[in-house]
């Protein structure tokens, strides 16, 4: 963690065994819950949907938006790990599901920071406060960068946004790195990111890199008042946006 936990949000990595079941409701948090590996079948607010996932290096994702209050279960058909994304939120809303073929994919930076990213809940995805996507570090390459922070709402310039990490890592012997830093509220320090790891960000810049020879992956879930997309670029590396 940086310089706290998060208020608004928290992450669970559910395992469930084959054939097994796990229901839930939660009255003051919406939901996104995300297939890690596995298949399972989700019914929610009168949907039901089937879920698979080899691995996230392997095969995209799929989830289910559940809004706050509406019961949820989950029925594992083998071992499955989902991922469950929770946020503050008040009732109301309906429950989505989100294939691959609607996932939002792009390619973000060049050379030795390129990476892609997958928007899982995006803007499109009526959620209240919740937006949860994925991103793909390639072999000794950065993301999250330049670094930025979502700290304040002074829009149009920057949102402010709490956000958690969950790191997966391929070989799951390899490793990353995260810098989590504010000049403002004062903390600087660097993370080792294993393969299961999860981090909470607050406040600060927070940019990742991948070992050499390993792949990185994590899930990222952000809560936001407003619910925009606005990062502020860490100043300082003005002279070095220049260069890249």
């Amino acid at each position: 963690m940086a310089s706290g936990s998060t208020e608004h949000i928290s992450f669970e990595l559910v395992s469930i065994a084959r054939g097994e079941r796990v229901e839930r409701v939660d009255p003051d948090g919406e939901a996104v819950l995300v297939i890690i590996s596995g298949q399972c079948t989700v019914e929610a607010g009168g949907m039901k949907a089937e879920m698979s996932r080899s691995d996230v290096f392997d095969e995209p994702a799929t989830a289910v938006y559940v809004p706050a209050g509406v019961p949820v279960a989950v029925d594992a058909g083998q071992e499955t790990d989902i991922a469950w994304c929770l946020g503050l939120a008040g009732p109301g809303g309906e429950v989505a599901l989100i294939t691959p073929e609607q996932l939002e994919c792009r390619t973000v930076g060049r050379d030795t920071y390129e990476r892609r990213v997958c928007d899982i809940v995006g803007l499109g995805v009526p959620a209240k406060h919740l937006v949860v996507g994925e991103t793909f570090n390639q072999p000794g390459k950065w993301s999250s960068y330049p670094p930025h922070r979502h700290d304040e709402d002074r829009l149009p310039e920057e949102a402010d946004m709490e956000e958690i990490y969950y790191f997966r890592v391929d070989p799951p012997q390899g490793f990353g790195m995260q810098r989590l830093y504010s000049p403002q509220a004062g903390f600087d320090r660097a993370v080792v990111l294993r393969d299961g790891d999860v981090v909470e960000i607050p406040e600060g810049y927070h940019p990742v890199t991948a070992a050499p020879g390993c792949d990185l992956y994590y899930l990222w879930m952000l809560w936001g008042e407003q619910r925009v997309l606005a990062p502020f670029d860490d100043p300082e590396f003005g002279p070095v946006k220049e260069r890249l």
